[in-house]
């Protein structure tokens, strides 16, 4: 390890460091250290980390800058190792808690960090539930992986109301985290009100029965925004149902980028909305205006014969102008 990281460090226009070796908390301390006296590292890789109480602590104090540093880590992956068929229940040591929970605290009153992996290290409640609290406060994280860390139901309330305020997270993925059917359902429900989230990757747990597909579909509906939803093993009619869903999401934010991108004010809503080949979308929530067939007959119509009135019509009008009410003047 020690030459790795020499190695790694050595170099002045490094950007990332990573380490695909055992690191624990004797380790640990001696990393940050050489990390806060390198500014241009801003991304850390570790790949097979232990994680402690010490060490979480060591990583929390980098990411608040008080290590000699100055807090520009933007990627941090501290993922450890899983287990065969199962998930480690208690932090090892029952020491982490501690050190997590420091982290937790970093994380809510980080500028800098963007993505935050901390899969497979066996996370107990306090320190979930800390994480969660911490997402209610950040700004500026945008991928978060929690996989192979226990999320029961609480957690899973928890995360789905702080979630429903995040206004900067865009991807979750809490991939073999032993959430119960009930536990996923209560984490979607974060779509209602989420408006950044546009990937949750959730498999690897409980089946979802038919019951609760139609109402997966309602709020993949109701967001509009989410684009990649892994549920893990779906029927295939529900499978096919769902995909159809999250591409209208897709072609609808392409639409919406193409449409917030118009300059010239000129340009139709029509013609906006139909670029980059995509075709009509059924959703209401898609278009900007639906009229009926007859409706846009009648409309067309009424244009072409009030295009250019004669005269007397115009006096006629100015006249009923001034004697109208200002109610109608508002309609």
């Amino acid at each position: 390890m020690w030459e790795q990281l020499t190695v790694q460090l050595g170099e002045k226009d490094r950007t990332e460091l990573r380490l695909n070796i055992p690191v624990g908390d004797a380790d640990t301390a001696f990393i940050v250290a050489r990390l806060s006296r390198q500014p241009n590292i801003s991304s850390v890789v570790l790949k097979s980390y232990v994680m402690g109480d010490e060490g979480a602590k060591e990583f929390a104090g980098l990411l608040k800058g008080k290590l000699g540093g100055d807090g520009v880590i933007k990627r941090l992956v501290l993922s450890g190792v899983p287990k065969k068929d199962t998930i480690v229940q208690k932090v090892r040591g029952d020491g982490a808690e501690k050190g997590v929970i420091k982290l937790a605290r970093a994380l809510a009153n980080s500028t800098t960090l963007r993505h935050l992996d901390l899969s497979n290290n066996g996370i107990g409640q306090k320190g979930m539930l800390a994480i969660v609290e911490a997402l209610t406060h950040n700004t500026t994280l945008k991928t978060l992986d929690l996989s192979g860390n226990a999320v029961n139901l609480p957690i899973a309330k928890a995360l789905a109301a702080s979630l429903s305020f995040n206004l900067a997270l865009k991807k979750l993925v809490l991939r073999n985290c032993k959430m119960t059917a009930d536990g996923v359902m209560v984490l979607l429900s974060c779509l209602r009100f989420n408006r950044t989230l546009v990937s949750l990757v959730v498999p690897q747990n409980s089946i979802l029965p038919k019951l609760k597909m139609q109402k997966v579909l309602s709020l993949v509906s109701i967001n509009r925004l989410i684009t990649t939803l892994d549920l893990g093993s779906l029927e295939k009619v529900g499978f096919s149902v769902l995909r159809i869903e999250l591409e209208r999401n897709s072609a609808i934010q392409l639409q919406m980028k193409a449409w917030k991108g118009i300059s010239e004010p000129k340009i139709s809503q029509r013609s906006a909305f139909s670029g980059g080949g995509l075709g009509p979308l059924t959703s209401p929530s898609s278009s900007p205006a639906t009229v009926n067939p007859g409706e846009g007959a009648d409309a067309q119509q009424d244009t072409t014969t009030t295009t250019a009135p004669p005269r007397n019509s115009m006096s006629a009008n100015k006249r009923n102008r001034k004697s109208a009410p200002i109610s109608a003047a508002i309609l």
